[in-house]
This record gives C-alpha cells, structure tokens and sequence, in this order.
C-alpha cells in the first residue's frame, strides 16, 4: 500500500477532528461529547478519503507492456 494513501487520509481524518471538535465545543457541548464527535468523524473520513485515493491513486494493471523494447524500437523503424 502506497504511503501517499496513508497520508491523505491521515490528513482528512485530523482535519475532521479538529473540526469537528472546536465546532461541538463552540456550540455548547460538553468536552467527553466533542471528543466522541471528533473520533467518529475522524473515522467516517479517515475511511472515506482511504478508500477514495486507493482507488483514485491505484496503478493500472491493465497497462502492461506486450512486447519488449527492442521489439517496440523496431515497429518503430517499420513504421517510418
């Protein structure tokens, strides 16, 4: 697994906490509850961007190269 997909959901799932947190504090929640808010939250996005970036940032499989490169340098001088 990439360590740029760890990255960016570890981003997003900080990102959510703190949100989350200072948002439950300013309108008037008890501190056990804007912590609790802040986990879920993390979580729910922390998952979300995990999922989204693997299967935005995953490599083609599908990309494979059938012929080597001596064999593409001389289609290549066919074609020309």
């Amino acid at each position: 697994m990439d360590i740029t997909i760890k990255r960016i959901s570890l981003g997003f799932a900080l990102t959510a906490f703190f949100f989350m947190v200072i948002g439950s504090t300013i309108t008037g929640s008890t501190a056990v509850t804007a912590f609790t808010r802040g986990f879920e939250g993390a979580a729910v996005f922390g998952i979300i961007a995990f999922i989204a970036a693997n299967i935005l940032l995953e490599e083609d499989s599908s990309d494979t190269d059938y012929m080597n490169d001596d064999q593409n340098d001389q289609n290549l001088d066919d074609i020309l």
